[in-house]
């Protein structure tokens, strides 16, 4: 099923003028930035594509790696690549308005604008209608909205909303960490997960003028079953508690084997996942993150990969929206850079994107960003998927972003000035807490 014009899913003109109102209200381009329709069209990925028994899809592998996560991958998921606010919110707006049932919402940062107000409507429209529709917020995402924090807005509705961990002095705040998790459920069926907050900044397809570059899945299958389960336990205060025994009975949807990657504070899944991913890599790795701060696990497993003939290549912001985190990244992109990973940077305004792609047959998608805070303090949230159908795709993205993209060479990275070299010293000495 292929999705119609640069909204995906057929929701068209409700997502299409949401969109152009968010440019013109944030962007010189004004509405025109906005009429353009150069995001890519995803069809929908029913069928694996291959499945060959080798690289991260070998049996030994995959044993680690349902080891490390504590979960299967399950088969019989539509899958669905969501290319920025266009199509990601286009998938969610849908997902609030056919909920039956049920409607849950967490995110880091929901704020108070143009895509925020439209996504608080929808829900206290979808709670008044009688659909129970749940809410879970960061307060450190919250104090970032630059607003009124959207929770305050639902105090008054049937909305139910909460704060993850709020601040406390106890050591129980502190082990609990931050929730960076972004995703929508409808009716444990259907999900988005990706790196898209609810803000302007991720609207519309006029990435190159204004808005931010990131992606996003939609995913339907027994893992969202699981994934409304780590929402329940993140609402209770702890994204640890047991799951119920009963998660993996979700719907049968499609072809596309999916293991849901949940991460809570400190138990560092993602970054193991990761590790083991680019160990057993045969030929190809690509990786698009916003924040490059490998730790030392993963800056190893890379230059290992690169050692065995592995072709790593990686596509960063060239303009960070935490510049202190840029000048870490630039400094920590240089024993990389000798040792053969190309690095490129993207030339818009952000990119925001969190995706992972290995021989093409394995991708992961989701909310982690590359970097210790992510890695080791937040609770997150990915999707690993399996087959060539999928992986494709996101590889055409790939070269997409990085034809938008300026390569940085060892050479230059070599030749830049001393006061250059001293400021992303000074950053890089501060990388176990951004």
């Amino acid at each position: 099923m292929e999705a119609e014009g640069p909204v995906g899913g057929g929701r068209g003109e409700h997502v299409r003028g949401l969109l152009r109102r968010c440019c013109v209200h944030g962007c010189e381009g004004g509405a025109h930035a906005c009429d353009r329709a150069d995001t890519p069209v995803y069809t929908e990925t029913i069928h694996p594509g291959e499945l060959a028994s080798r690289g991260p899809l070998a049996p030994p592998v995959q044993a680690a790696l349902k080891t490390i996560t504590g979960e299967p991958a399950l088969p019989a998921h539509r899958v669905h690549l969501l290319v920025d606010g266009a199509q990601a919110f286009g998938a969610m707006f849908g997902l609030l308005e056919g909920a039956e049932r049920e409607i849950l919402v967490e995110n880091f940062i929901f704020r108070g604008d143009v895509v925020g107000a439209a996504f608080a409507e929808a829900l206290e429209a979808r709670a008044e209608s009688g659909v129970e529709t749940r809410v879970l917020l960061d307060p450190f995402g919250s104090l970032m909205s630059r607003s009124v924090p959207v929770s305050l807005r639902f105090r008054r509705t049937r909305v139910r909303a909460r704060l993850y961990n709020p601040p406390r002095p106890t050591a129980a705040f502190l082990r609990r960490g931050r929730d960076h998790r972004k995703l929508v459920v409808q009716d444990r069926r259907r999900m988005v997960v990706g790196g898209l907050c609810l803000a302007d900044a991720w609207a519309g397809n006029c990435v190159r003028t204004c808005t931010w570059r990131d992606s996003a899945v939609e995913v339907e299958g027994p893992v969202v079953t699981r994934a409304a389960a780590g929402f329940d336990a993140a609402w209770a205060g702890d994204p640890r508690l047991p799951l119920p025994s009963d998660w993996s009975r979700g719907t049968q949807a499609g072809a596309v084997p999916v293991r849901l990657v949940s991460d809570a504070p400190r138990e560092r899944r993602v970054e193991r996942l990761l590790a083991t991913a680019f160990a057993s890599a045969e030929w190809e790795i690509l990786i698009t993150n916003p924040y490059l701060v490998p730790t030392p696990a993963l800056a190893s497993a890379l230059i290992a990969a690169v050692r065995r003939g592995v072709d790593v290549r990686i596509v960063v912001p060239a303009r960070n929206n935490h510049p202190v985190v840029g000048w870490t990244s630039e400094h920590l992109s240089g024993p990389l850079l000798e040792a053969g990973v190309r690095v490129w940077r993207w030339a818009g305004p952000m990119m925001h994107a969190k995706t992972v792609v290995v021989d093409r047959c394995w991708s992961l998608v989701g909310s982690s960003n590359l970097d210790p805070l992510s890695l080791v303090h937040n609770a997150e949230l990915n999707v690993e998927i399996h087959g060539t159908g999928f992986a494709e795709q996101a590889v055409d993205l790939f070269a997409r972003d990085r034809a938008g993209s300026v390569e940085l060479t060892g050479s230059q990275w070599q030749r830049r000035s001393m006061r250059r070299r001293f400021t992303t010293r000074m950053a890089a000495v501060l990388r176990a807490w951004q």
